[in-house]
């Protein structure tokens, strides 16, 4: 007979302790989780009826269902999903607060699930949560809409006596308000402490995904007047379709999870102005003729109809192209101006960088970065080749295209894309974007939106897009595509995908070069 295992009285009320603390830590971890703000701030139903009210429920519960899988990836915050049976659409978008756990967006929706069917059997709902929300229509056009008009506030019923949280929470805002649009997810958060005080301010900003960064960031100016107006209470909610903002001077979310706002501001600080594009160098007459030796024939690189190119080396060392050419008239040097403002603020590694200029009589000068003959090719590749590891016919012209898309986004070609669960490379997610009407959303976010026409930007990446087409025969030529971009001709042929590619017209390769097996026999 085993002999009992005795535990002496002090250790027993040890082990008792130590299974009660655990207890405790662990009751404690679950009702924080539990103790999330799930507060409903508005609820909107549709006034109209389904045509099968089963079909429709099954549709719901299938477009919820598929969210969920989506928001179940811990990256994920925002989703969409439609389901298309029997006729009855159900169309679904949602997004999660970015500060929220994985399990807490889940618990969330769930809560949102359930508010949106007090609506009933009706074609259109939507629940706003201060955490996260839930949309669903019977069509999918306000995956992209951005603002109602309703311009919905929710105010605390307390108000802060520290004279300058009214000051604080302004700026905030503000940072907010300028930051948020430029970032790639459209959402940032902040913590501030009020000025001569220990009080510590919390705030969100976050727009809907799908939006445009314009439409983002009108949306959250509004957001921003709104909840001005609720100040000097101690917290406060706006809303829209397009997106949420919220301040508070009680923790909503950890300190580790704020926001650098920095490079997203003008020089760290946000001015309640428009950001302007920074202005190229202005070098002295006197400067590029040292660098040339007074322009001379030894130092001449080049000419052409515009001008003439000459290698030049200024005073700090550095060696650059000059390029000399007149301009003949007031109105022409204003439009010179203007342009050289935006072309110094274009960085490509397939562009020669402009540095700056110099006005000197009828002359204007380019200083242009310096290349050695011979040398461009170290930075130059055929983007179609790469990605596809195929020449075409008009590679000239989907190199083109690649280019204005790169430039236009701010990404590399061969840059992988989240889109979901699904990664994509530019040109495909550019595709994606256009054929579902939402290209704009290409446009690099830190580019000023006020700084360029929204209908212009949509219109040169349908050009690009048009010069990525395939089959190559369906591309235009580098001639067609400068007179597109030219005044001389307005109109321009949607630009139509195909997965079609012409294996029987491609450009055979040096035969120096490494060739992959699929086209080394390809004949021209």
């Amino acid at each position: 007979m085993e002999k009992n295992t005795l535990i002496p009285v002090g250790s027993r009320w040890l082990a008792i302790t130590a299974v009660i603390l655990l207890v405790l830590v662990v009751e404690g971890v679950v009702s924080q989780s539990d103790k999330r703000n799930n507060t409903l701030i508005r609820r909107y139903c549709s006034q109209y009826g389904v045509l099968n009210a089963e079909f429709f429920s099954r549709n719901l519960n299938t477009t919820l269902s598929s969210i969920r899988r989506q928001l179940a990836n811990a990256t994920v915050y925002h989703a969409v999903a439609r389901t298309i049976i029997n006729g009855e659409s159900v169309y679904g978008l949602a997004s999660c607060r970015q500060y929220l756990s994985n399990s807490e967006c889940l618990k969330c929706l769930e809560t949102a699930a359930k508010g949106v069917r007090v609506c009933g059997i009706v074609n259109g709902g939507r629940v706003i949560y201060d955490d996260c929300e839930f949309r669903y229509e019977n069509n999918y056009h306000f995956y992209t809409e951005a603002s109602v008009g309703g311009n919905v506030g929710v105010c605390g019923n307390q108000t802060s006596s520290q004279p300058t949280f009214v000051q604080t929470v302004k700026k905030m805002l503000s940072d907010l308000r300028v930051a948020t649009p430029r970032r790639p997810d459209f959402y940032a958060a902040s913590t501030r402490q009020v000025t001569g005080s220990n009080v510590m301010l919390y705030a969100i900003a976050q727009c809907n995904i799908n939006i445009s960064q314009n439409d983002c960031a009108e949306c959250l100016l509004t957001r921003t007047t709104t909840l001005s107006n609720c100040l000097p209470n101690t917290y406060g909610r706006s809303t829209d379709p397009g997106c949420f903002m919220q301040y508070s001077n009680t923790a909503f979310f950890r300190d580790n999870q704020a926001t650098d706002l920095t490079p997203f501001l003008k020089d760290g600080k946000s001015t309640g102005a428009t950001e302007l594009l920074q202005g190229p160098m202005t070098y002295s007459h006197n400067d590029l003729v040292s660098a040339t030796n007074n322009f001379s024939k030894e130092n001449k690189l080049g000419e052409g109809a515009f001008g003439e190119v000459y290698k030049g080396t200024l005073n700090d060392g550095d060696v650059v192209a000059i390029k000399k050419t007149t301009v003949t008239s007031r109105g022409r040097k204003a439009y010179f101006n203007t342009e050289l403002k935006v072309i110094s603020n274009v960085h490509h590694r397939y562009l020669l960088r402009f540095l700056g200029y110099c006005n000197k009589g009828p002359h204007l000068y380019l200083v242009l970065e310096f290349m050695e003959n011979g040398s461009l090719d170290k930075f130059l590749y055929a983007p179609e080749y790469a990605i596809h590891g195929q020449m075409s016919e008009k590679v000239d012209t989907y190199s083109f295209g690649v280019l204005v898309l790169e430039i236009t986004s701010g990404r590399r070609c061969t840059d992988g894309i989240e889109n979901g669960s699904v990664t994509h490379n530019l040109i495909d997610y550019a595709w994606n974007l256009y054929e579902n009407g939402m290209h704009v959303n290409l446009i690099d976010i830190t580019l000023d939106p006020s700084e360029y026409v929204q209908e212009d930007v949509k219109k040169i990446i349908e050009l690009s897009l048009t010069c990525t087409q395939s089959p190559a025969s369906t591309r235009p030529s580098m001639s067609e595509v400068v007179a597109l971009l030219s005044d001389r001709l307005t109109e321009q042929i949607p630009p139509m995908r195909s997965t079609f590619t012409e294996s029987h017209v491609q450009i055979p390769l040096d035969n120096a070069t490494s060739v992959p097996p699929s086209t080394s026999n390809a004949t021209a």
